[in-house]
């Protein structure tokens, strides 16, 4: 019997996945000998990508990250992208105060105090608005005046962050908040904590949702990379088809972006010969239940996944606040992806109506509860993990 990993995604509150890795040390180290999960060495980096939501008229909103210094010094931070530098000056603020009466102060001249987040305003498209009359652009000038997402499959460029000191980074599409309509948001994952085998877990889909994707940013130039799918993934725009159950092989240059656009990536599997950032979502995503028909407003999803060396052995699956007016509970959809045969699952205080107690390779489960708010999955052992295209 296997007791091995497998990844286990709330797809309402889509965090989960995403906070399988921490981007913070537990206690702070001299600053001479500190290394970090924040970035590498005495530093951290970052690389993200803007993802596209399907809404045509909302092309192009406030894509933002968020930088959080929670170390003893000021943090240098430096923002590329095309192979172009920015100053970062021009576009970062150290935000105070809620909603309208919030205030953008610029980032000082000796980096981001520690304690302190800054928000970098990235891209927009001028003029972009919702429809209902709200501006969707950025609140001071971003870094660069483009819709700078990949629409449909296509290759892209991804933004690459830097920092002399350990930072906590997450990114929101769009940035505004709920007056944004549509924002997603993820924590992103420095580049030491990238892998070279993911096993794709994605949204959950159908329902009027919208369309789910997967996308890959390069570390290395010239990275070898083979992907294997369930279902096949529409190619163009220089993004390779690939054919289900057919392991396509195909290059991915550092700090390019390949995104699929258009089927359920889950139990994809990818290898490759150089570290990758892996992101999955959907661009307008739409979740009802059994007691929540609507599934309320639909908002674009997205997050980056983690490496199955970094998949673990107990989860919790904490659910979300009620959507319902009137507040009574509701169910929360979850899903399961097993990462190998034989996975025995042992849920605290028993499994939901639905929930499986084994997981086979490949196999996608999705049930929903109100009975439980966390749950468990325990295996006994720890086996190197390794997914074969």
């Amino acid at each position: 019997m296997n007791n091995v990993k497998f990844i286990f995604a709330g797809i309402v509150s889509l965090g989960l996945t995403s906070a399988i890795l921490g981007c913070s040390a537990t206690s702070q180290p001299d600053d001479s000998t500190s290394t970090s999960t924040s970035g590498g060495g005495a530093g951290g980096s970052n690389v993200t990508t803007t993802t596209a939501i399907g809404v045509s008229p909302l092309d192009g909103p406030c894509y933002a990250v968020f930088v959080a210094n929670a170390w003893g010094r000021h943090a240098k931070l430096s923002l590329s992208y095309g192979g172009q530098s920015y100053d970062v000056a021009q576009f970062a603020r150290v935000p105070s105060g809620v909603g309208a009466a919030a205030q953008y102060n610029p980032l000082p001249a000796q980096g981001l105090p520690p304690g302190e987040v800054a928000v970098l305003f990235l891209s927009h498209r001028p003029g972009v608005y919702h429809p209902i009359g709200s501006s969707l652009e950025c609140p001071t000038a971003p870094a660069v005046l483009l819709d700078t997402a990949i629409h449909n499959s296509g290759r892209g460029t991804a933004f690459a962050i830097s920092s002399d000191t350990p930072i906590t980074s997450y990114d929101i599409l769009p940035y505004g908040g709920a007056q944004s309509y549509l924002p997603s948001a993820s924590l992103l994952y420095p580049r030491t904590a990238w892998g070279s085998n993911y096993l794709a877990v994605a949204p959950h889909g159908g329902n009027n949702s919208g369309k789910l994707w997967l996308g890959l940013v390069g570390q290395t130039n010239n990275t070898n990379v083979t992907l294997n799918s369930p279902v096949s993934l529409p190619g163009g725009g220089n993004a390779p088809a690939v054919t289900a159950n057919t392991p396509t092989t195909f290059t991915i240059n550092a700090g390019e972006v390949i995104q699929w656009h258009g089927a359920d990536p889950t139990a994809a599997v990818l290898q490759s010969d150089n570290p990758v950032a892996v992101f999955t979502g959907s661009d307008y995503l739409r979740v009802p239940t059994a007691n929540s028909l609507s599934g309320g407003g639909q908002d674009s999803a997205h997050q980056q996944i983690p490496h199955v060396s970094a998949l673990g052995h107990e989860y919790v699956g904490g659910g979300v606040v009620t959507r319902r007016a009137d507040l009574a509970l509701e169910d929360m959809h979850y899903r399961l992806v097993g990462a190998v045969d034989g996975t025995q699952l042992t849920w605290d205080p028993g499994p939901p109506m639905g929930a499986p107690t084994q997981l086979n390779r490949g196999d996608v489960v999705e049930f929903s509860t109100t009975s439980f708010s966390s749950s468990l999955h325990k295996t006994m052992a720890s086996p190197s993990a390794s997914l074969s295209t």
